[in-house]
């Protein structure tokens, strides 16, 4: 809102608001008439008429004569009608523009002819003659028009009949009346258009040879890298007394297709392979289909050129339709027909529908070929819905012995050929299951629909009597000899459980796929189909949550990952470099990923609590197989087909709400524990595609809206996540390419969340700042400047604000992070308490203090430093925050505490000691850590802020060595010179320290060690508000002089 937001106030723009460069017509002129609020008096017909022939027969020598006649018959009230009448009658009348331009052509080029460079036959002048001569050959042009052009040519001296007319004006196109182009276009926004093409026009030779020598360079150095190898192996041979010989050659592109006994090779072809070529010969081409095909194609050219595009293809079916029965026995026959119908239906979707009544509708020899039903349904030339409906009501409960029979023949053709299609056939399956249940039905009819009904359970007896010998022998021969991606498989089923898949299980979830690819990849396909398949996994027992259903969605995703690896393609650069990725086919990902939700959505569970387990145990399978390929893979690692798939989960799960019962928030709870098993740290192959899984517009944002807050411990611990993983990196400003981008797209995520969400930074601040590293300080500015959307931050340049009169500042910020968890892991803060309730000076917890804030020299190495960083950071703001508590309750009223607080800060000198013994006992490394903690606390408006801005201010300014002095500089400083967004409290504290006199700032030799360093300083307080004090009068007031 912009009542809350700190400083960016936009100007509001009128939407009518006129401006220089806005489109001006006649339009306008005539809307501006329409809206006035009072009407335009016009004058009677006859007083216009005068008027029009006053106007009519004006010139230059008559004017004076004309403007009495017009005064003596016009009165005041007139007055606007006669200014609309001469700009929207006469000036706005297309015909006398093109009058006025004539006549000043004419007159500006009549002084060409005492003009020494444009006289004629100069050919500028030339150039408009023979424009003009054109104009003048026009019919019906205007005898006043044609009397000036002969006017000017008798005095340039050139005759017009001798003059060659332009053929300019002959075949231009006339200007469209109320084009957008012409009549809309905002002439004041060409003109920034026009200034890069004038830049553009004046360096395009010298950017064309900048180019052209960059692309030269990088060629030669690409084609040397590419032709030194083969220059080489060459030289050699050359030596030799063999000829030369590239295997490679024959091994890639066109030639990598064909079998091994068949690629060329050195010398002379073998016996087998000069047969194969002898019967190539042999071998005559089919002119007879080349024919058919080619009548085939030029059908729905034809359709195309009709006026009416849907009669014609329907009248074209129909006849197609009546002729593939006439010869129904020959193959060649069917399928050219069935060709020719499926080019109609490409160009006319009607086709299918009318299909599927004349099938319906038809006679029984007809309605009851298999071979051609079959057929249409290949085709996909049959509306199987309506058609699946028709067959059951058809069948008449086994009264009607023809249909019946062709049901059970149709079905027994397709369960082999056509499988896909059988699930949107549900309703004749149903008919045909009650059909077998009455006694006395056929063996053959049980088992065919015990098929049918159960793929699952029989599909072993299926496949074996459909396989072929061959097909059989090499699935014998896998058994003896797997693959290297099999083993691998194995090696990842071994990870999850101790014994192998069971045997034929993988074959099994093959077809189950290809079953449910062929389900997608029908028209129409409605949710009745997939309903009727996920039922059938789960009355098979795949969807129990059990360790099967573990090894059907592990082999499923190995087929889908596999199907979308391999169609990898590499870009054929040099050899040398590293294989770049083109494309992927992500088909087998996202029929997959479609498979999950639909199993989310129709399986038929009690409650929705079961579909989120079935979904936890969906992911957590997911999450181990990523692991086992990042850890298998190691470099050569794609990330790409997991990002699709969880993109396709969170985009299409985001609308199962009322299916899984309103447990959005459970659905997303389980994809962030996901995501925290995947972390950077875990899989560091997968970091680019898991940070945009993560802010991601459907997972990051749902979880932080709503839910009464209940998803921001998810976010804060994956951000966390994320700053671990980037923590030695930046510590260490390792930062190379792939590093430098994920710290980039850390900061964009940061920067959205402070500005969609900045109520979350300012919750968390305390956890984020644990995790980043002192030197990364522009990432802590971003988490440090978030403010609630509610507030409104005062300016911090303001003269003499009052700070300890803000309403805010009385205020305690939320802090949702742990503070205390670190000193409660090292078991100080019963310490902690006990000192600062009791507040002895001799007390040994300051002595120790020190020593209990190192590391152990082990840890020391691995962290960078020698400083337990969380411990500090823990024992400032706990320190701090029980101060200001103490504070808060020991003064009587609580607006007193902000009004006196330089006073009243004292009567908690407890924390104070704490601090100036940190402050004095630690060494350089330590002190420095130690402010950074305290200045973390430097944010919005808030009684936090308020305490450690005078806390540092008070070590500054008690400081009995200067070092001390310089490092509270060094911390508030070095967070002021990188850019925006800087934390409020840091501003404040900052313009304070330079502005009061008391700190005597601009005199520390620190700042004037140098002239370069002085300048700095002096930029930064200018850029803050606060120069260099000149009186009292300037000091604000954050700390008294009373205070000591």
């Amino acid at each position: 809102m912009l009542s809350v937001s700190s400083g960016f106030i936009r100007p509001s723009r009128g939407v009518t608001s006129t401006k220089f460069g806005s489109a001006l017509n006649i339009e306008t002129l005539v809307a501006a008439a329409e809206r006035r609020e009072t009407p335009i008096e016009a004058p009677a017909s006859e007083i216009q008429d005068k008027i029009s022939f006053i106007i009519n027969n004006i010139s230059a020598l008559n004017i004076e004569a004309k403007a009495k006649e017009l005064i003596e018959i016009f009165k005041e009230q007139y007055y606007p009608w006669f200014a609309q009448y001469m700009v929207m009658k006469r000036s706005g009348s297309p015909i006398y523009p093109f009058i006025f331009l004539m006549c000043a052509c004419v007159h500006i080029l009549e002084p060409c002819q005492s003009s020494l460079a444009y006289q004629p036959p100069n050919p500028w002048t030339m150039g408009i003659l023979g424009l003009l001569a054109e104009i003048y050959s026009m019919p019906n042009l205007k005898m006043n028009l044609k009397f000036d052009i002969e006017v000017l040519f008798k005095n340039l001296g050139v005759d017009l009949k001798e003059m060659t007319p332009t053929s300019l004006l002959k075949d231009r196109k006339r200007e469209i009346e109320g084009n957008p182009d012409f009549s809309n276009k905002d002439i004041g926004a060409s003109q920034p258009q026009m200034v890069p093409e004038l830049v553009t026009n004046d360096n395009l030779d010298l950017g064309c040879a900048v180019i052209e020598q960059a692309a030269t360079d990088k060629a030669v150095q690409t084609i040397d890298g590419e032709i030194a190898q083969q220059l080489s192996l060459r030289r050699k041979h050359r030596e030799g007394v063999s000829s030369f010989f590239d295997p490679n050659m024959f091994a890639q592109g066109s030639m990598g297709v064909v079998p091994e006994a068949l690629r060329p090779k050195p010398g002379h072809l073998s016996v087998s392979q000069q047969r194969v070529y002898e019967l190539e010969a042999l071998i005559a081409s089919d002119a007879r289909e080349a024919e058919v095909q080619g009548v085939i194609a030029e059908v729905p050219e034809i359709i195309l050129r009709c006026i009416s595009r849907d009669e014609a293809a329907l009248a074209v079916a129909q006849k197609v339709f009546k002729g593939l029965y006439e010869n129904a026995s020959n193959s060649l026959h069917v399928s050219a027909h069935l060709a020719i119908l499926a080019a109609i239906r490409d160009v006319c979707k009607l086709v299918v529908k009318e299909l599927t009544s004349w099938v319906i509708y038809s006679d029984e020899e007809r309605k009851f070929n298999k071979d051609i039903t079959v057929g249409l349904i290949s085709s996909e030339l049959l509306n199987l819905a309506e058609y699946n409906v028709h067959m059951a009501k058809l069948i008449d409960g086994g009264r009607n012995k023809a249909a019946t029979e062709f049901s059970i023949s149709f079905l027994q053709t397709l369960v082999t050929d056509e499988s896909r299609v059988i699930s949107e056939l549900h309703n004749l399956v149903d008919a045909l299951t009650k059909l077998a249940s009455k006694p006395g039905s056929p063996e053959s009819l049980q088992q065919l629909v015990e098929i049918v009904r159960n793929p699952i359970a029989n599909i072993n007896t299926l496949s074996n009597a459909t396989m072929g010998k061959e097909d059989k022998a090499k699935q014998s021969k896998d058994k003896k000899s797997p693959s290297q991606s099999t083993a691998s498989r194995e090696d990842y089923n071994n990870t999850e459980s101790m014994e192998p898949d069971p045997a034929g299980l993988r074959a099994q979830v093959s077809m189950l796929f290809a079953d449910w690819y062929q389900i997608c990849e029908l028209p129409g396909t409605n949710d009745a189909a997939c309903n009727h398949y996920i039922i059938q996994l789960y009355q098979n027992g795949l969807l129990k949550g059990d360790d099967m259903t573990d090894r059907f969605f592990r082999i499923l995703m190995e087929i889908s990952v596999s199907h979308c690896l391999s169609s990898e393609v590499i870009n054929p650069g040099s050899l040398q470099s590293a294989q770049q990725v083109q494309s992927l086919s992500f088909l087998a990902i996202d029929i997959y990923a479609k498979l999950v939700v639909s199993i989310l959505k129709f399986c038929p569970m009690e409650q929705g609590s079961n579909k989120i387990f079935l979904l936890s145990k969906i992911l957590t399978v997911t999450v181990r197989f990523i692991q086992k390929d990042a850890e298998d893979k190691k470099v050569s690692f794609n990330p790409r087909p997991y990002f699709r798939l969880f993109i396709n989960w969170l985009l299409d799960l985001g609308s199962l709400d009322p299916v899984v019962d309103g447990s959005n928030f459970q659905i997303l709870t389980a994809f962030a524990n996901s995501f925290h098993a995947l972390q950077p740290l875990k899989v560091p192959a997968f970091s680019f595609a898991w940070l945009e899984l993560v802010s991601h517009r459907s997972f990051m944002p749902k979880l932080l809206i709503g839910n009464a807050q209940k998803g921001w411990p998810y976010i804060q611990r994956l951000l966390v996540d994320l700053l671990q993983f980037l923590e030695p990196f930046l510590r260490n400003a390792e930062l190379g390419v792939p590093v430098r981008f994920l710290y980039k797209g850390t900061l964009r995520v940061l920067l959205v969340l402070l500005h969609d969400f900045p109520e979350f930074l300012c919750d968390y601040h305390f956890t984020f700042c644990d995790v980043i590293p002192p030197s990364c300080i522009q990432m802590r500015n971003i988490i440090l400047s978030a403010f609630p959307r509610n507030m409104r931050l005062p300016d911090p340049s303001t003269p003499n604000l009052k700070i300890d009169l803000l309403p805010e500042i009385r205020d305690s910020p939320r802090i949702l992070s742990e503070v205390d968890s670190a000193l409660r892991a090292k078991q100080m803060k019963a310490d902690v308490d006990e000192y600062l309730k009791t507040g002895q000076p001799g007390s040994s917890f300051l002595t120790e203090l020190k020593h209990k804030l190192l590391l152990p020299p082990s840890e020391a190495a691995s962290a960078g430093t020698r400083y337990n960083v969380p411990l500090i950071n823990s024992l400032v703001l706990y320190v701090g925050m029980q101060a200001v508590h103490q504070l808060q309750s020991r003064t009587p009223h609580a607006q007193a505490a902000g009004n006196n607080s330089s006073l009243t800060v004292f009567l908690v000198s407890a924390a104070l000691d704490i601090f100036q013994t940190l402050i004095q006992d630690l060494d350089t490394e330590g002190r420095y850590l130690f402010l950074n903690a305290a200045a973390n606390q430097l944010r919005y408006p808030n009684n936090h802020t308020h305490y450690f801005s005078f806390v540092l201010l008070y070590l500054y300014a008690e400081a009995n060595q200067e070092i001390i002095q310089e490092q509270i500089t060094r911390v508030l400083f070095e967070r002021l010179i990188v850019n925006r967004p800087h934390p409020w409290g840091l501003l404040i504290t900052f313009i304070e320290l330079i502005k009061n006199p008391r700190y005597n700032f601009w005199n520390q030799s620190f700042i004037r060690c140098a002239p370069e360093i002085e300048k700095l300083f002096e930029s930064v307080a200018r850029s803050c508000g606060g120069l260099k004090p000149m009186d009292e009068s300037m000091v604000s007031g954050w700390v008294s002089d009373n205070t000591h």
